[in-house]
């Protein structure tokens, strides 16, 4: 009988111990996630100030381009437009016999590269921010 007695004491104890636990882990969950719901509010105050931020550039841009100034009759287009035809074929016609006279091949195509390189970490930058924004997590990873 003792024994018994024993037993229902050591598993109330192992019980409490596992309550204890669990409580513990508990409370901690509750700090992750209020920081995590912090950190949210503050992403999605500054998404917000973002979208305000281009509605404002939208409608500066309405405004720039129905300005009459800036509009352009299509005549006026296509002469500038043959114009810039006719020196662009000058350009090439002097770029083609310079590039035999000089390294202007490796030039353009250090130039191609260093453009690429900077295509490719813009479009790294944007998939971390998208998954940042996407994911709930540190907003250091994200920069």
């Amino acid at each position: 009988m003792k024994e018994k007695d024993d037993e229902r004491e050591f598993s109330l104890l192992e019980d409490e111990q596992n309550v204890k636990e669990h409580m513990t882990l508990a409370a901690r969950a509750g700090n992750c996630l209020a920081q995590r719901e912090k950190k949210l509010v503050e992403t999605e105050s500054e998404i917000n100030q973002l979208h305000g931020d281009a509605d404002k550039i939208a409608v500066a841009l309405v405004a720039i381009s129905s300005d009459e100034s800036i509009q352009i009759s299509a005549s006026q287009q296509a002469s500038r437009s043959e114009k810039s035809g006719r020196e662009r074929a000058k350009t090439e016609g002097i770029v083609e016999t310079r590039r035999r006279e000089t390294g202007f091949v490796h030039f353009l195509a250090r130039v191609g590269d260093a453009c690429s390189d900077v295509v490719r970490k813009v479009s790294d930058k944007e998939m971390t921010v998208d998954a940042f924004v996407q994911q709930p997590g540190k907003i250091e990873n994200a920069f």
